[in-house]
C-alpha cells in the first residue's frame, strides 16, 4: 500500500521564481467541486439526472504564525499578497511512503487570512485560497 503521511503533504507557491514553503503550516487540504445541471425531462423516469457542467476549487492552510523564516512564505507575506490581490502559482505534492509524487499545480487568490492570539499562547494562522483556471495533475 502507498499511503502518504501527513508531513508528506507539502503546499508550495511561486515566489520571485522560486518555490517556497508556507512557514509553519501544520495543515492543508484542497476541495474540488464539480457544478451540475439538472436535465430530467419527460420520460426520464421517477429519478432526476445530472449533466456535469465546470469545476470550481478551494485550498486552506493552518499553522503557527511565523514572521521571518527564510526560504519560504511568512503569514507578513501571505497577507501582502492578499492585500494586493495578486494572483500566485501554487505546487501542492504528495508523497508516499514508498516514494510515489502526486502533484497539482494551479493559479489561487488568497480570499481570507486569519492570525489568532491569546495570552500564554501560540499565535496561529489560517489562509483561504480559490482556485482560478484549471488543475495541472502531474
Amino acid at each position: 500500500m502507498s499511503l502518504v503521511r501527513g508531513e508528506n503533504f507539502v503546499f508550495w507557491a511561486l515566489d520571485a521564481g522560486q518555490y517556497k514553503t508556507f512557514a509553519c503550516a501544520r495543515s492543508g487540504n484542497m476541495s474540488i467541486d464539480t457544478d451540475v445541471i439538472e436535465t430530467t425531462g419527460p420520460g426520464t423516469g421517477n429519478f432526476r439526472t445530472f449533466e456535469a457542467t465546470v469545476h470550481s476549487f478551494t485550498v486552506g492552510l493552518e499553522g503557527v504564525a511565523a514572521l521571518n523564516e527564510s526560504g519560504m512564505l511568512t503569514l507578513p507575506d501571505l497577507q501582502a499578497k492578499q492585500l494586493a490581490k495578486e494572483k500566485i502559482y501554487c505546487r501542492y505534492t504528495q508523497t508516499s511512503e514508498d516514494g510515489d509524487v502526486y502533484r497539482k499545480e494551479f493559479w489561487a487568490i488568497i480570499t481570507n487570512s486569519n492570525d489568532t492570539g491569546a495570552n500564554g499562547g501560540i499565535a496561529t494562522f489560517s489562509i483561504s485560497l480559490k482556485g482560478t483556471g484549471a488543475i495541472t495533475q502531474i
